[in-house]
């Protein structure tokens, strides 16, 4: 293994979500130091933290560098912040970041540092969430690469997740109709070079929604957004409806021919594993094609101290213990409290939840309501208002 050291690093400038950065390096820390004899530490934005910077990196000197909101830098960052960061980033660092931004990946390779940026897979419907994995690194791609999800799994998980919803009451939705999926105001993937947030009314949208059925689904975070986005969206369309209580995956497993648009959620990657047409305005931030780097891994996998020594190739023994043993299922979905719109699809229409209700006091409890309803009849019939 050609590093000595790994340091943790994000996207700095933006302060939001450090929580979910902060927890997939907690997840990494062990494994990698199993198999490598490396402590990864924690990102340099946690002053109380300990992290493998160089002890001359103060984060609050580096944030000086910046007097605007992160989204004007994601693309890029002034030389000087550039310069900072580059003389606090100790010689032979193997750089591993939760969501990666780009000015970050060019940092990287301006400066010839190796990295892995780890991101959550937009594939959220199999048994548990997928890891998806990109590197500069050549070498370190093709042995990512033996670890790769193929894409005949994901149609397994994807039947049977149709099979469920199939068998579920359906949105009656017509043929060849439009389902166009929101997202927040502020999504990375909404950012432009000019550290603007991309709307409908940047696109050209002409041809897509004329003459369609078009139904607008809106982030469930991003309530007043969505009504912005829906007032623009509808300049567009001649036909568009808003769907307030549908779950994106009954849509995609219904009998309809539906094709699914957005500027840039990546949650529109599913729909062509339930053999659903998929098409982005503009780009998704975590493309899974075969063609730009992205490599879906289990998650089992990057918890796995076998799985970095294969990956980084010390010079040490194997690690004592390979992995651990067979996971629950849900597990990081669990870990990290992160469900979206799979917990509503799965747990709608579960008799065995609603037979334990009932017979868990359930039963008991509707009745007295019912007595008590029909009480309150009795005395507005007795004392009428």
């Amino acid at each position: 293994m050609k590093y000595t050291n790994i340091v943790c690093l994000d996207d700095l400038i933006r302060q939001e979500y450090s929580k979910a950065k902060e927890f997939f390096y907690n997840i990494l820390r062990e494994p990698i130091k199993q198999a490598t004899d490396i402590d990864i530490h924690s990102s340099p934005r946690f002053d109380n933290y300990q992290n493998n910077m160089k002890d001359t990196f103060l984060i609050d000197k580096f944030l000086a560098f910046f007097d605007k909101k992160w989204n004007y830098y994601y693309h890029k960052i002034p030389i000087e912040a550039e310069e900072y960061l580059a003389d606090n980033i100790p010689s032979n660092t193997l750089i591993i970041s939760y969501e990666m931004p780009i000015w970050l990946e060019k940092f990287c390779e301006k400066n010839k540092i190796d990295f892995i940026d780890i991101r959550i897979s937009p594939i959220k419907f199999a048994r548990d969430l997928y890891i998806c994995i990109k590197t500069n690194n050549k070498k370190l791609t093709h042995r990512f690469l033996k670890y790769k999800v193929l894409d005949e799994e994901i149609k397994l998980e994807a039947s049977l997740l149709k099979a469920f919803g199939r068998y579920k009451s359906q949105t009656p939705i017509a043929s060849n109709s439009i389902i166009f999926v929101g997202q927040t105001s502020d999504d990375a993937s909404l950012v432009n070079e000019q550290g603007d947030f991309i709307t409908i009314e940047d696109l050209n949208t002409d041809e897509i929604f004329r003459d369609k059925n078009v139904y607008y689904i809106g982030h469930p975070y991003a309530k007043e957004h969505s009504k912005l986005e829906f007032k623009n969206l509808k300049k567009y369309c001649s036909k568009i409806e808003i769907l307030d209580d549908a779950n994106i995956y009954n849509l995609m497993s219904s009998h309809s021919e539906l094709e699914f648009v957005s500027i840039s959620s990546g949650v529109i990657q599913e729909a062509p594993y339930f053999d659903k047409q998929c098409r982005f305005l503009h780009k998704p931030i975590c493309p899974i094609d075969d063609n730009n780097g992205y490599i879906q891994i289990h998650f089992k996998n990057i918890i796995e101290p076998i799985f970095w020594y294969k990956i980084l190739k010390p010079k040490k023994d194997k690690p004592k213990l390979k992995k651990l043993p067979d996971l629950q299922p849900n597990m990081l979905r669990t870990l990290h409290n992160a469900w979206w719109g799979y917990a509503r699809f799965v747990s709608d229409f579960k008799y065995i939840d609603k037979e334990a209700f009932w017979l868990s006091g359930g039963n008991k409890l509707q009745n007295e309501i019912n007595a008590l309803q029909e009480a309150l009849k009795r005395i507005d019939t007795v004392c009428p208002k």
